[in-house]
């Protein structure tokens, strides 16, 4: 299958999920869950790998612009957020092993893709964060759960609440990332690793993977709920709307805290 938004490749025991958009959208959505439903339901396929399409943008997540637009009512906004937290939680829940292959920058909801994987590989100048404190809203598609656990309480809330951009290393410092690697070798790297994977017991590596997240997903259930609830706050606020606004004009947003 192949289109404007992802890219499938099947490459014998290996699936790759190419993102051929930077931005969440129904669309995406829709072709990114189709891609991965159709890798997992195929048995021949062992380990499934996502790349991004260029060299600066891994994913970008949300369009901000569409916060600005009159149409976008609260209730499609929440749905877009239940649809969001629907494509990160297939990744983890997805019963074959997903490895991602950050190449560029992966912000906001891309963050969240990357953490709901199984491993990472980072070329060099990727870089990683949580901007959405900068917008006047918060990480709502697992970022808030998923970072806390493996980066520790103190410093996921650094990463949140000051929405700063870390680099690729530093993250593997953290052990939020496996390895780092020169662009040209994050292919190869992906693809020697997932060949690692691929040429175990298939039906072993499954319920390793699935009783290791097991308990954080019925965890997730419940916190999913709370978050969008916060969400939401966040949206009815003018500062969300100053932020954004921000944004798109290049300038420091003035929050009143309204």
């Amino acid at each position: 299958m192949e289109n404007k938004q992802v890219e499938l490749k099947k490459d014998g025991r290996l699936g790759w999920i190419k993102l051929l958009s930077p931005v969440m959208s129904p669309a995406f959505i829709t072709d990114f869950l189709t891609a991965l439903a159709d890798l997992e339901a195929d048995s021949e396929i062992r380990v499934i790998l996502i790349e991004g399409s260029g060299e600066k943008v891994f994913f970008a997540g949300y369009n901000l612009a569409l916060f600005q637009q009159e149409e976008a009512s609260l209730a499609s906004i929440k749905g877009n957020i239940l649809e969001t937290q629907r494509v990160i939680n297939s990744v983890e829940e997805c019963l074959k092993p997903v490895i991602a292959l950050v190449n560029g920058h992966a912000m906001g909801a891309g963050f969240e893709l990357v953490l709901a994987c199984d491993i990472i590989i980072a070329a060099e100048p990727a870089r990683f964060g949580f901007p959405e404190v900068k917008v006047g809203v918060l990480p709502a598609a697992g970022g808030t759960m998923r970072l806390p656990r493996s980066a520790g309480k103190c410093r996921a809330m650094e990463m949140i609440l000051t929405g700063a951009r870390y680099p690729a290393r530093e993250l593997m410092d953290m052990g939020l990332v496996n390895r780092v690697v020169a662009g040209e070798d994050l292919y190869q790297t992906g693809k020697q690793m997932a060949e690692q994977i691929a040429a175990n017991a298939p039906r072993a590596v499954r319920a390793a993977k699935r009783v290791t997240i097991y308990w954080e997903a019925m965890l997730n259930k419940q916190v999913e709920l709370f978050t969008l609830e916060n969400t939401l706050e966040c949206l009815l606020s003018e500062d969300l709307q100053e932020g954004v606004k921000a944004f798109l004009e290049k300038r420091p947003a003035d929050f009143k805290d309204r």
